[in-house]
């Protein structure tokens, strides 16, 4: 073997240990953001709302965590399902605190954005977890004064606040959390079917079995006041079949109740007045995507004003 060769392998064996030495320091210097398998409960990626960095006496502390339907259950143990099962895309929370306050000292005030699916599932959700007779408060496209702080809905977006103590100024930051989502203020389109008859004094949304009816489900109901006297009109919508289905399912349950109605048109749209023993005379009216029942103190002029309104 000639000697160059014999002198090459020695060097090759030599170098070795200098080799593999070079290689384990290298290895050291991972990246530990791309090896880290430790859940670290949230996503700590810059987050795609931008919230008020500040707002009145609050500020914004840390960063914005972010939850999605893997990991949300870590956030909301025992509510993950319900919002998931209603439209759930992404958990934005935020904490504040008033300024001055000690950097290790808990929050004041947590903000949790939920970006729905739909506008319709930020405003089911909202009803959900108002509750009948909260404080109804102008922010966003509706909002309600909690508890603990304040609840709104605007676009797809659900939020809700919470406060650890009184802060009278939470409604201002809730103002300008809802400046920041960016959704136009004008009304939810849901609502447009609703009609314009009085005063408003509340709206609710009933998940399933509305008035005690298993076939009646995702309803928003409006109570008005009209010269002292109550109206509630509740509004459901759906496509062609799910209303022609609707309808057949009330008719079905009149025929079975002995429930009497009387069928009658107006402008080619047709209602009837029902009487119903337990509900008094009341009006079910359909409106091509959408059918309204109209309870209360209502007389036949005013179901043929509501559905005069209606068809306009």
């Amino acid at each position: 073997m000639p000697k160059t060769t014999i002198v090459y392998r020695l060097l090759i064996i030599a170098l070795l240990p200098v080799i593999g030495l070079t290689i384990y320091i290298t290895g050291q210097r991972y990246d530990p953001g791309l090896m880290d398998f430790k859940s670290t409960g949230a996503s700590e990626e810059p987050h795609a709302i931008n919230l008020p960095r500040e707002s009145g006496e609050f500020l914004l502390k840390g960063r914005v965590r972010t939850f999605s339907k893997d990991n949300l259950f870590e956030y909301v143990n025992g509510h993950a399902e319900y919002l998931i099962n209603n439209g759930f895309v992404t958990l934005y929370v935020a904490e504040y605190a008033r300024k001055g306050s000690a950097a290790g000292q808990s929050p004041d005030v947590v903000v949790d954005v939920y970006a729905m699916g739909r506008p319709e599932h930020a405003f089911g959700v909202l009803m959900d977890g108002a509750g009948y007779g909260n404080n109804e408060v102008k922010v966003g496209l509706m909002g309600y004064k909690t508890e603990n702080g304040v609840s709104f809905f605007a676009g797809s977006y659900y939020v809700h606040i919470t406060t650890f103590k009184e802060q009278p100024e939470v409604l201002t930051l809730a103002e300008a959390v809802n400046d920041t989502l960016g959704v136009k203020a004008e009304a939810f389109s849901l609502f447009d079917g609703l009609p314009n008859i009085g005063k408003v004094v509340s709206t609710s949304y009933f998940k399933e079995n509305y008035r005690g009816l298993d076939f009646v489900h995702n309803v928003i109901e409006r109570r008005y006041d009209i010269d002292g006297k109550e109206i509630q009109v509740a509004l459901t919508t759906g496509k062609k079949d799910v209303i022609d289905k609707l309808v057949l399912a009330f008719m079905a349950y009149f025929e079975k109740s002995g429930i009497k109605y009387e069928k009658s048109a107006v402008a080619g749209m047709i209602y009837y007045k029902v009487s119903d023993k337990y509900e008094g005379d009341w009006f079910l009216i359909l409106a091509g995507d959408a059918i309204l029942g109209v309870y209360g103190a209502v007389s036949d002029e005013l179901a043929t004003k509501i559905v005069t309104k209606i068809k306009n």
